[in-house]
């Protein structure tokens, strides 16, 4: 038996080898984000995952086994029949592993689903409900430079003085960079934590929905007498001033010293974010235009502004932002997809094999109910009713689970996870399907088999 385990693991290693190796080119190749990327087999991870995958099938074999080697031959012939070493303790760890597979795949399978919603949600705290209502357009870096406040007052006098438009904020191009938050008198510490920086003007909250709590707006043209004024939201207030008032507090962001909190904004993102003003000396990457009618009908008129200001220039892209943003995460949305969608198929594939052979197994207690009186449908439904309470239980294990792993992971991906109904409610569905699917063919199989012939097959 310890032959064979060693052969599954040999066999069912080397195709995942190969499936492996086949996903990465078929991502490679179908995908062009991701062409630039390079990914060779490393020798450390590929031990690693041999290691698992014999050692993991080993083990699940030396159960049986050892199993086997302790059961009494005639005792067994006489319960069982010739070929089985069933019984009750090996029936419930079957069950047992049942339960635990179901539950450890419905854990994966709602934290990959949670990842992908996480990855293509529009996380823009209160700018959800604006999401709908805002442009943005990237300037190209060698726009002209020669006087970056002149240019920043016209771009925002003309694009403001556009039909419909509402609000106009201009500033850097993308998400932010990463830098570390030393509070004031502990400037020496290591391991500070890090937060999120963006360079934005007056305008940007009222763009793009954010509330300002306390405190004032940011501002490039005023300078406390401590340094340069800049504005949190309540995730960092809440992390590095609890308890106490975060206006007037003074940090340092790496090597960026003398900074004073002026003001403390609402958004629904967990992580914590630090707004500095956006210099009037510096050349805008970008604006984000919040309009009063459909931004697609801002695009031609604001593409058409930016070429009259600078015709020697080209502006790629001017889109609405929910557009622009699904540029960019489609093919990770896919890709993720992808992969989802494997872990789904291996899941559903082992919980059936387990189930259908947990009903198999019982081929011989069939023939006996149907030999009793029990009807056909009776001894389906009994299967499937079985079948049903360890699924239920699995789910149940694997929903404690996730809630668990959830708390471990706020804060490090994609700030806040929290489970969402309509995902746990897919996965529940899908696993339930394929233990309804996989009790119900063996059981009609056996209902259909002649109580006399199950006894003597088995």
């Amino acid at each position: 038996m310890m032959l064979e385990s060693l052969c599954l693991a040999v066999l069912g290693g080397g195709l995942g080898l190969l499936v492996s190796a086949w996903t990465v080119d078929f991502v490679f190749a179908t995908f062009t984000n991701f062409s630039f990327l390079t990914a060779p087999v490393d020798g450390h991870v590929l031990a690693y995952t041999a290691s698992i995958s014999v050692l993991s099938t080993l083990l699940f074999g030396l159960v049986p086994a050892l199993q086997a080697t302790r059961t009494e031959v005639a005792s067994a012939l006489k319960a069982e029949g010739a070929g089985s070493i069933s019984g009750r303790q090996s029936s419930r760890l079957r069950t047992f592993f049942l339960i635990t597979q179901i539950a450890g795949s419905m854990a994966l399978l709602v934290i990959t689903a949670t990842f992908v919603r996480s990855v293509t949600a529009n996380r823009f705290g209160e700018t959800a409900r604006l999401i709908d209502h805002l442009l943005v357009a990237q300037f190209p870096d060698a726009l002209p430079a020669s006087a970056p406040a002149e240019l920043q007052r016209q771009l925002r006098e003309q694009i403001g003085a556009l039909p419909g438009v509402r609000t106009v904020t201009l500033g850097a191009t993308g998400q932010g960079e990463t830098a570390r938050l030393f509070v004031a008198g502990r400037e020496g510490q290591t391991n500070a934590p890090s937060v999120t920086v963006q360079k934005v003007d007056a305008a940007f909250f009222q763009a793009t929905g954010r509330t300002l709590l306390r405190g004032r707006n940011v501002d490039p043209s005023s300078v406390l007498p401590s340094g340069e004024p800049v504005v949190i939201n309540e995730a960092a207030a809440h992390q590095f001033w609890p308890g106490s008032d975060a206006v007037g507090q003074r940090f340092q962001l790496d090597s960026i010293a003398n900074l004073e909190v002026a003001g403390v904004v609402r958004e629904q993102d967990t992580s914590a974010q630090v707004y500095r003003p956006f210099p009037a000396t510096s050349v805008p990457a970008q604006a984000l235009v919040l309009t009063e009618v459909p931004p697609g009908q801002l695009v031609v008129p604001m593409r058409e502004l930016l070429q009259r200001l600078a015709p020697q220039h080209s502006f790629p892209l001017v889109a609405p932002l929910r557009e622009a943003q699904s540029r960019d995460l489609v093919e990770i949305t896919q890709v993720t997809g992808l992969i989802g969608g494997l872990a789904l198929l291996l899941a559903s594939t082992g919980i059936f094999g387990s189930m259908a052979f947990s009903s198999s197994q019982r081929t011989r207690e069939m023939g006996i109910r149907l030999a009793l009186g029990s009807s056909r449908s009776q001894v389906v439904r009994l299967l499937i009713g079985q079948g049903i309470k360890i699924a239920f239980l699995g789910c149940v294990i694997g929903l404690v689970l996730v809630t668990v792993a959830f708390q471990f992971m706020n804060g490090l991906i994609f700030g806040k996870w929290s489970l969402e109904l309509s995902v746990l409610a897919a996965v529940a569905t899908v696993f339930t399907l394929v233990t309804l699917l996989a009790c119900w063919l063996p059981a009609r199989r056996a209902s259909r088999v002649d109580p006399m012939v199950a006894l003597r097959a088995e």
